[in-house]
């Protein structure tokens, strides 16, 4: 017998191990164990007693540890049958460790997987939430800016519909803000309808914007409350006073505004053409008196200054059209016979030709010019007072040829 176990063991040892026919009760336990649970060490007998042993080193090809990933244990049967045999209690089964990988994965198991769309559905929700409330607050500015801009109304009441539209594809009820944007599409139609019965309204009472204006006459007293309630201080009343007075020149003119009109006619006739009025047998100052005849003003805006001694003031002026007289000096001297200004001064018959053209022209009642202007005026002493270069480039720009 054993012998027998030493060959059992040779053979165990030399090569893997191979079922034989089971005789003993022994054997037969063996054979169970060996049968249903993976060989890694090897059974070795003592008396009645089993104990495991380890195997003799294998290389890692053939060792079945490495096949299996497990380490060897006895059963609970084989545990139980050596209790009953030594009559004591069975000692501590050993369990094979789990792995670290085995043990992540059955402790992630464990934990229950949250829902994937739970997350994603509330944000939704409050994004559709959002756009319910944008579509409410855009349909009220809507109502509340039609009376005044139907245009913006538009394009919030718009607004809140796209708004509504949008909750809506979320999943949230945006009934309303879709409502209040509808209200608001109503409330921009029928201030667009009101506005165009406004200008129908003022077109058939003449006064719409479209007609020219006439005259500045009408709108003088206007223009002097608008003064009244902007003038602060005592330089910009001097100053307006100082120039109502100068405007008025315009439309009663005196000598000195005559000769200073009448001299720059005369100086841009010689400028353009080569002769004056006096080589025409004409007077320069009938000129000027033609060309301010007729003018009116409406005084638009003062300032004064102090601290840079400076002021001013800005008028809408009518005056003459006199850039017919240079249209009819133009033509004469066209159509005459002399080539060179030479030969227009030594020939009397064509300056007499000019001299008529020129003269017509003053005889007749030219077209009306609006034009806006300004003066300046200085403080000098503590005083206000004009600014004279200032006040001929005003007459130049308005008065020439």
């Amino acid at each position: 017998m054993a012998r027998n176990h030493a060959n059992s063991n040779e053979n165990q040892t030399s090569s893997s191990w191979q079922p034989v026919q089971p005789t003993s009760h022994e054997e037969r336990v063996r054979y169970r164990q060996r049968q249903f649970t993976p060989i890694i060490g090897s059974v070795v007998e003592t008396g009645n007693d089993f104990r495991t042993s380890a195997r003799p080193a294998q290389s890692a090809a053939t060792s079945p540890a490495s096949s299996t990933g497990h380490s060897w244990a006895p059963s609970r049967a084989t545990a139980q049958a050596e209790a009953a045999r030594s009559g004591s209690a069975p000692s501590k089964t050993l369990r094979p460790r789990p792995s670290r990988r085995s043990a992540a994965k059955k402790a992630a198991h464990r934990t229950p997987p949250t829902s994937p769309s739970a997350r994603p559905r509330a944000a939704s929700s409050s994004a559709g939430t959002g756009h319910a409330l944008a579509a409410a607050i855009m349909g009220a500015l809507a109502i509340l800016v039609a009376p005044s801009s139907w245009f913006f109304a538009f394009v919030l009441a718009a607004i809140a519909l796209a708004q509504a539209s949008k909750a809506k594809k979320l999943g949230t009820r945006a009934a309303v803000g879709r409502a209040i944007g509808v209200l608001g599409i109503v409330a921009a139609a029928l201030a667009l309808v009101a506005s165009g019965f406004a200008g129908l309204d003022d077109l058939f009472d003449g006064r719409s914007y479209l007609q020219p204006v006439e005259s500045y006459e009408d709108a003088t007293d206007a223009s002097d409350e608008v003064l009244g309630m902007f003038s602060t201080n005592g330089s910009e009343a001097r100053v307006e006073e100082l120039a109502r007075a100068q405007f008025d020149k315009l439309t009663n003119p005196d000598e000195d505004t005559i000769d200073r009109v009448a001299a720059q006619l005369d100086a841009y006739m010689q400028e353009v053409y080569g002769f004056t009025h006096a080589d025409l047998g004409l007077d320069p100052t009938e000129s000027a008196r033609w060309a301010l005849e007729g003018s009116t003003y409406s005084l638009s805006s003062v300032f004064a200054f102090d601290d840079d001694k400076e002021g001013s003031a800005y008028a809408d002026v009518t005056v003459r059209d006199i850039s017919s007289l240079d249209a009819a000096l133009w033509d004469a001297v066209s159509s005459v016979d002399s080539r060179t200004l030479e030969e227009l001064r030594n020939n009397p018959a064509d300056l007499e030709v000019v001299a008529s053209a020129y003269r017509d022209v003053l005889q007749s009642t030219p077209e009306m010019k609006d034009r806006f202007v300004d003066i300046q005026f200085k403080l000098e002493d503590g005083e206000w007072v004009l600014d004279e270069d200032y006040w001929d480039k005003t007459l130049d720009n308005l008065y020439h040829l």
